[in-house]
């Protein structure tokens, strides 16, 4: 599995995530974008063949371990609200579809991929959310996914490290 080198004086849309962090801290939930370490961790199980939706994109790290395991550009859909987030990854991953969008509404931009995604990976900041948002969220994804589609969420809490892989049902 090839691995993408960590070159911060190469990768100058690292200061992008800082920055929005600062001007907005209730929105952008970390002051830095998730470690490439917890971004493989978090794409273990995707097949190269896969169909994935990846809910807050942030500035690409995961995304970056998700084309690493061979996962084709046109088969990435990358969901993002926040606007210069979005132009970082329409920048560094042209192929993929990049969706400034509210993950709570998703099969409003994606139905056409209903019951066809093999995968929706999540690095939003779900326990921030209310109970509505946290459920559409929730039940939108469920609606993209196979019959055997998986759903991974992580988040920062002490009980349960890592992903948290839920079935489809």
């Amino acid at each position: 599995m090839p691995i993408t080198p960590l070159r911060p004086e190469r990768d100058p849309h690292r200061g992008v995530f800082f920055r929005s962090w600062l001007r907005d801290p209730f929105n952008v939930a970390s002051v830095a974008p998730s470690s490439r370490w917890l971004a493989r961790l978090m794409a273990t199980g995707i097949a190269a063949d896969s169909r994935v939706v990846e809910l807050g994109a942030g500035t690409g790290t995961l995304t970056t371990a998700i084309l690493d395991l061979g996962v084709r550009p046109e088969n990435l859909y990358l969901v993002e609200q926040h606007a210069e987030f979005c132009d970082v990854l329409r920048a560094r991953f042209s192929g993929s579809r990049v969706l400034q969008i509210d993950a709570a509404a998703l099969t409003a931009s994606l139905g056409a991929l209903r019951d066809n995604v093999d995968f929706v990976i999540s690095g939003l900041p779900i326990l921030w959310f209310d109970r509505e948002k946290k459920a559409a969220i929730l039940a939108e994804s469920l609606a993209l996914l196979k019959p055997a589609g998986k759903l991974a969420v992580s988040e920062v809490r002490s009980s349960v490290p890592g992903p948290l892989m839920l079935p489809a049902f």
